[in-house]
């Protein structure tokens, strides 16, 4: 699982290690940053002022739908702005393709990963 350049994050417990003297670590868990994504991704937030398209967003969402992932619309206008959270048939599996696909389509800048 450990490459060069592959960003990982270790979940464990960290105690004095009496032997040595020093500090002993124990890695209870270790996960990439996809796995990362799909445990603790509590939501994504999409901004689609100017690129509506109810087409281009379901035939994007659709290879990854199936999973915990709710996906959110941000609205404004001059009154207000709000979440408009979609139906949990569109919740997704957080992926980096999915979220490059979200970018390329909306520009990185309007693709949000909640945690």
């Amino acid at each position: 699982m450990i490459q060069e350049d592959l960003v990982v994050v270790v979940q464990g417990r960290v105690s004095q290690d009496d032997f040595s003297g020093g500090i002993r670590f124990t890695a209870d868990k270790l996960m990439d940053l996809a796995e990362i994504r799909s445990v603790y991704a509590r939501g994504i937030r999409l901004n689609i002022n100017g690129q509506a398209d109810s087409a281009k967003l379901r035939s994007v969402l659709a290879p990854y739908t199936g999973g915990k992932c709710p996906v959110a619309i941000h609205y404004r206008n001059a009154q207000g702005e709000c979440d408009i959270r979609l139906p949990d048939e569109y919740r997704v599996k957080v992926s980096g393709p999915l979220i490059a696909s979200l970018a390329e389509w909306l520009s990185e800048r309007n693709v949000e990963v909640v945690y």
